[in-house]
């Protein structure tokens, strides 16, 4: 059987879901999301056009950021709903551990997220956020950092990402 898997990046400027199913790569756009209780909507009229059946055989992985923490949560909580309702392992995913991968040459990255100027210090993650009058300063350090399916893909393969998230776990009382 072929990897499946969702990844789910409400952070960045491009927030999409990216699924992998069959060896294909299947790319929904979120633009201005409004309510997070949207999200499952989304999905599932994303599953259904592409015919797809979520199970617990998929692998699910959000983007951790940095970035708005708002987003932040909301990618973990729907997350940690998918693995609780159909058992399925969940990760998370930084923009550290793409620049990692993408062995971006510097020490420090400027990346854009939800209109955030974010200075990420690679060695240390540390992240500063910027004014508009820093940004000039450290505009050698700008990378346009993408989770597309391609970077996603080739992260998820490499293995060398953040994290296992563990799911919330429930009590009977």
């Amino acid at each position: 059987m072929s990897l499946s898997f969702i990844f789910i990046d409400l952070l960045s400027d491009r927030s999409c879901l990216i699924l992998f199913y069959n060896n294909k790569a299947f790319v929904k756009k979120i633009d201005k999301l409004t309510k997070s209780e949207n999200i499952p909507i989304i999905l599932n009229k994303f599953l259904n056009t592409k015919k797809i059946k979520f199970n617990e055989n998929f692998l699910i992985y959000v983007n951790l950021g940095p970035g708005s923490l708002v987003s932040a949560r909301s990618a973990i909580t729907f997350g940690k709903s998918l693995s609780l309702i159909y058992g399925c392992k969940l990760y998370g995913i930084s923009y550290f551990d793409l620049l990692k991968l993408n062995k971006f040459k510097y020490n420090q990255a400027l990346i854009n997220s939800k209109n955030k100027k974010l200075l990420l210090n690679l060695k240390t993650h540390n992240v500063k956020n910027l004014s508009s009058e820093n940004y000039k300063k450290y505009s050698k350090y700008k990378v346009d950092v993408k989770f597309n399916s391609k970077n996603v893909k080739n992260l998820i393969m490499s293995k060398k990402y953040t994290k296992k998230i563990v799911p919330i776990t429930f009590s009977s009382r």
